[in-house]
């Protein structure tokens, strides 16, 4: 079925209903591994900004499913149409909020971004080897408790501990049925929210 064949279905059926969020979480995955989601100038920012515009498009095409209309646009048009207002929001969103929050600018004592090493697969670094000591512990069970909504399973600790064992956002979507765009975004959110504590656990290790 082609983009536009699975919005028409969702279109078909009554609002909030049981068949169409079957119908929109298809699309949604479809759209996710189209290959053909277009966002202009989304490496000029953190990771964090374009994924926090994708999240609220993806909701938006939820929302406004009838308003699609196949006869002026195809599905990505459509869909990349949303994500480019989105993306203009969240960049003032992201400059009027305090720059210390985002782990893309909390270095390290060797003054490698925590984000960069958290967020990305590590085979070879002191601080990724000290990250997954601090992960694998975690003193206060603060890390495992911290999952995305109805899926215990895919908490914070499990997904940055299979990122820094290199598996893929793509599989670990697949593991736990998991929207890739709903994993990346709830992950990079707490990486900044944890981004005090991992620094704190840090500090205690190289002191033991």
């Amino acid at each position: 079925m082609t983009l536009e064949d699975l919005a028409i279905e969702a279109q078909q059926h009554p609002a909030k209903s049981k068949k169409q969020r079957l119908a929109l979480t298809k699309l949604i995955r479809a759209i996710e591994k189209s290959g053909k989601i277009y966002c202009e100038g989304r490496f000029n920012f953190p990771p964090e900004v374009y994924n926090d515009a994708l999240q609220n498009a993806l909701l938006d095409l939820w929302r406004k499913i009838y308003q699609y209309d196949r006869r002026k646009a195809k599905v990505i048009t459509w869909f990349n149409n949303l994500l480019h207002w989105r993306f203009i929001e969240a960049i003032k969103a992201y400059k009027r909020s305090p720059r210390e929050l985002s782990l893309d600018f909390a270095n390290d004592a060797s003054g490698t971004p925590l984000m960069d090493t958290v967020a990305q697969p590590v085979t070879s670094s002191r601080l990724g080897d000290r990250l997954w000591d601090c992960l694998q512990l975690d003193p206060e069970g603060l890390f495992e408790k911290k999952h995305v909504r109805g899926c215990p399973e895919a908490n914070f600790q499990a997904i940055a501990l299979r990122r820094l064992a290199r598996t893929s956002w793509q599989d670990l979507s697949e593991d736990w049925d998991i929207p890739l765009s709903t994993l990346s975004v709830f992950y990079q959110r707490s990486c900044r929210s944890f981004a005090p504590k991992l620094r704190e656990y840090l500090e205690d290790l190289d002191e033991g």
